[in-house]
């Protein structure tokens, strides 16, 4: 789901949204069965970090336009489950020229 929108309060042009999500991981066991070439039926398995089944993500923002050159912006983006949490933030000036 995504909300956003835009405000003018002159000269400045404001955009700002949230999006959000539901992910869910059908295959959330992370195996290989491996073996070599050169040394037949000596055959291993790789078990790799079991992926959160259900997990949500977010990320909002907003953008401050200050002229036609230049914006302002702010950023979050995050992934929360029962087995981690990710995020990441940032914040910075975009000009063009």
């Amino acid at each position: 789901m995504q909300v956003d929108t835009r405000l003018t309060f002159a000269p400045l042009e404001t955009t700002a949204w949230v999006r959000t999500a539901w992910r869910h991981e059908f295959a959330d066991r992370r195996s290989i069965d491996a073996s070599f070439q050169v040394a037949p039926g000596f055959g291993f398995v790789i078990d790799g970090v079991r992926a959160a089944a259900d997990a949500v993500t977010v990320s909002a923002g907003t953008k401050v336009k200050v002229n036609s050159w230049g914006a302002f912006y702010l950023a979050f983006d995050g992934e929360f489950s029962d087995r981690s949490s990710l995020y990441s933030g940032s914040v910075g000036f975009k000009g063009t020229w």
